[in-house]
């Protein structure tokens, strides 16, 4: 498949956030590889793997979206963080750039508080994932704990309702 870069447009595309017929709640195909990493890391240390979170990966798009058009690697703000989704108890997150998803994993299975991310207590995962202009990989994984009860079930993709 040939890539057409006209910067951040095309990372848009990219990321599913332009309009278009793939829902946006559906993850590309750089994501689903993300996320099959990250669980198949969990299943090699015993660990149950991460359900997809609509809210969560919203804000991991947004994030990597940020980091793209700015050229460089930064932690969304923590209050930024916080309002992702309610209801959670848990947070964390997990930023990379590099030429691969697998060498952005194993950069993060390489790094002590990165892997405590991916094998840490956490059920819902978003992951945000795409290519700049010049073809470098952004990617961000956010981790959260959220009480099963508080969860919206549907279509393979978890949601919270908001507090009223």
């Amino acid at each position: 498949m040939g890539w057409i870069r006209i910067g951040p447009i095309f990372f848009l595309l990219v990321l599913g956030l332009a309009p278009g017929p793939a829902r946006a709640d559906e993850p590309n195909q750089l994501e689903r590889q993300l996320l099959s990493l990250v669980n198949s890391a969990r299943e090699t240390a015993g660990l149950p793997p991460l359900r997809l979170h609509a809210d969560l990966t919203r804000a991991a798009r947004v994030q990597t979206l940020r980091m793209a058009i700015a050229g460089g690697l930064f932690h969304t703000e923590g209050p930024r963080l916080q309002e992702v989704t309610p209801w959670w108890t848990r947070l964390a997150e997990n930023v990379g750039m590099g030429p691969t998803a697998e060498r952005i994993h194993a950069t993060f299975l390489a790094s002590p508080s990165h892997a405590a991310n991916m094998l840490g207590d956490f059920n819902y995962v978003g992951v945000g994932a795409g290519r700049d202009s010049d073809d470098r990989l952004f990617v961000t994984v956010i981790f959260a704990r959220i009480p099963s009860e508080r969860v919206i079930h549907a279509a393979g993709v978890d949601a919270v309702p908001r507090p009223r």
